[in-house]
Order: C-alpha cells, then structure tokens, then sequence
C-alpha cells in the first residue's frame, strides 16, 4: 500500500518552452534523496495540459529509467480526447510505470453516469493500479464516496483516490465511507496542508506540490508523525502552514509554486508552458518574504 509524500513533479522547460531533461533529472534526484515516498508526473503542477502525447511519451520514459525503481513513478493521465488518454496508459505500462492517477474529461462539467462511464471504459483497458483524480476546481464535478464505491465494486484496479478539495470534510466523508467497504482503499489529500489531518484519519497522505520545494521538511514530518513526537509535528506543521500562502501569490498558483523553487534552488528555470508567464518581480518578493517567514534554510 502506497502512503505518506508522493510529489507531483514540476515539469521543468527552457527558454524555448521544451523539456530540460537534465534539470528534471536532478530534481528527480534532489526529491528522491531528500526522502518523497513516490513521484507523479503529469499532475495538474506538471503542466500535462501543455504537452503533446509525443513529448509525454518521451518524458515519461525518460523519468521511469532516471527512478530507476528507487520510488514509485504515478503517472498522470488525463485529456478530454479519450483515444490519447488509452494510449498513453498503454505506454506507461509497457515502460513500466507503477500506476496511473486519472482525471476525467474537463470544461464541461460532465452528470455522475458520464463522469462513471468515463472512468470504467478507461480503467477496463489497463492492467495498472488507477487512482482516481477529483479536482473539482478544474472540472466542475465533486466526485462523492458513492460514486467512488460503485467504481470499486466493477473493477479490482482502482486502488485509491486523489482528493484535491479545500474542505477537508469531503475527505473525511471518503474515508470513513469508503474505507468501511474496502479497508485497502488509499486516499490522499491534495492540498499540502491535510498531511496531519489525513494521517490521523487512516488516510495515506498527501500528493501535493510544496513538496516540490522543501521535500525534507515533509519527510521529517512524517517521521515525526510516526514516532509521535508531536511537538516537532507541531513545529514543522506551523512552517508548512505559512508556505502554504505561497498558492495565492500566482493565477495560477503553477507559476507561484515554481517560482518557490527556482527561489531555494536558483538553477532551475521557473518558465511555464506559453502562454502562461513567469511570476513578476513584485509576485517573486513576496514568495521570496514567506519562504524566509517560514524559516526553512534547513530544508532547502
């Protein structure tokens, strides 16, 4: 069973708006050794939405042979052209990719029967373990535990679910819902902030992209957690919750979040997929005061 801090990677670009493979490749590196329990490409912070299938399936097979099986490789499937996303699963399995996290179709937003149609058709079509990805916020529908429920009783490989809400009440619900039918079933929070709240539930943690910035400080706080020395859960917790103002201070909060790590690791390029720009000065100044509010030097 997977728990504890899965990062959702950045996808670093140049200046030309292409992959910087070996940029990736060191901070698959930095996160790997600074103790992430797993990487997901493709995430909403990985830009998918700008990348063609060929540049994913390049990418993809690029980071899976740089992990070299050291943590578990998620990959993010999602587009609103259905063949693309079989195909990219179908890919990820034969590169040997460890599961998938799907996002159903987005900018329209879809009724509960298209919503599970949509994720039984794509789940029927591969051997992977599937994680559901509910992301109100990007497609307009708020997946609930029944609809969950009925997704898990018709097929064995969705294993978990992905639960990128600001009402941590929702996650609740899931998890005592869901877990009362399938004990098994892992559910991650998305947002960095619910890691104590879900852990202390009988949730797996978070996948949530902070992590891409301080990764260490994660992992101290799970171990932490797990030894229960909540006074260091404390401490840690208060830091994590100032660097969560970073999400506000960048439409969309993409370009803030790696702005955060160009700040604490000056040799990544903090360029978003066009047309999204970079960060302003006055936006930098002000991720660059909550990273030193939040006191974090060890950690970065």
């Amino acid at each position: 069973m997977l728990s504890g801090v899965i990062t959702p990677m950045i996808t670093i670009f140049n200046q030309d708006n292409q992959i910087d493979y070996e940029a990736n490749k060191e901070l698959v590196d930095y996160l790997i050794d600074s103790g992430v329990d797993g990487i997901l490409i493709f995430g909403s912070i990985g830009e998918f939405y700008g990348m063609n299938l060929e540049e994913k399936k390049k990418y993809l097979e690029y980071i899976i042979e740089v992990v070299d099986q050291r943590v578990p490789v998620l990959v993010g499937s999602a587009s609103n052209v259905v063949k693309e996303v079989l195909e990219l699963n179908s890919f990820a399995a034969v590169k040997g990719a460890d599961s998938l996290v799907i996002l159903e179709p987005y900018f329209f937003d879809l009724d509960q029967e298209s919503v599970l149609n949509y994720y039984l058709k794509v789940t029927a079509e591969t051997d992977l373990p599937c994680y559901i990805y509910n992301f109100p916020a990007r497609t307009g529908v708020n997946l609930g535990a029944d609809l969950v429920l009925e997704l898990i009783v018709e097929r064995n490989n969705i294993v978990g679910l992905k639960d990128s809400v600001t009402t941590f009440g929702h996650t609740r619900k899931l998890i005592n819902k869901i877990r009362a039918e399938k004990k098994e079933f892992e559910i991650f929070s998305g947002f960095d902030e619910f890691l104590i709240p879900n852990l202390m539930l009988n949730g797996n943690g978070i996948i949530g992209g902070l992590s891409n910035v301080v990764p260490g400080l994660f992992a101290e706080l799970i171990k932490a957690y797990h030894q229960s020395d909540f006074e260091k859960v404390k401490l840690l917790n208060q830091k994590l919750s100032i660097l969560m103002e970073i999400y506000d201070l960048g439409n969309p909060f993409i370009k803030a979040i790696k702005t955060a790590i160009a700040v604490s690791r000056t040799e990544i390029n903090n360029s978003l997929k066009f047309p999204i720009g970079k960060s302003s000065a006055q936006e930098r100044k002000k991720i660059e005061k909550v990273i030193k509010k939040a006191d974090i030097k060890k950690y970065l």
